[in-house]
């Protein structure tokens, strides 16, 4: 096999590697995969926060604008307030609850720099 793979006295071990084990590459490659779907993953994490703490300014306007313009009173509009905010926070925390991004992004560092074979 070395001698196969020996060009100028010197011996390609990269060559026989694949050679012998082309699902390397392709490990690797399912590896890339996964790391930018990891990628994906914290961009759309981030939206998701991005785009429910705009909703809740929005909420929170629009339950301002109630009550200045004397369709609800200051009371309801303090409950509806409280009950909105613990309905978004009780959100916000299942979401980060079901998606470990910390540990996903850790994971993606060590495929980064030590899982690749090639």
């Amino acid at each position: 096999m070395e001698q196969a793979n020996t060009q100028n006295s010197t011996i390609n071990y990269a060559s026989i590697l694949i050679a012998n084990n082309g699902n390397l590459k392709d490990s690797n490659n399912h590896l890339d995969e996964l790391s930018d779907l990891i990628n994906a993953l914290v961009v759309y994490h981030d939206d998701y926060f991005n785009i429910s703490s705009f909703y809740y300014s929005k909420v929170t306007e629009a339950l301002v604008l109630a009550k200045d313009s004397g369709i609800a009173t200051a009371s309801t509009v303090e409950s509806q307030a409280i009950e909105f905010k613990k309905l978004s926070n009780d959100a916000n925390n299942a979401f980060k609850a079901a998606i470990n991004l910390p540990g996903l992004i850790d994971s993606k560092q060590l495929i980064r720099f030590s899982a690749k074979v090639l």
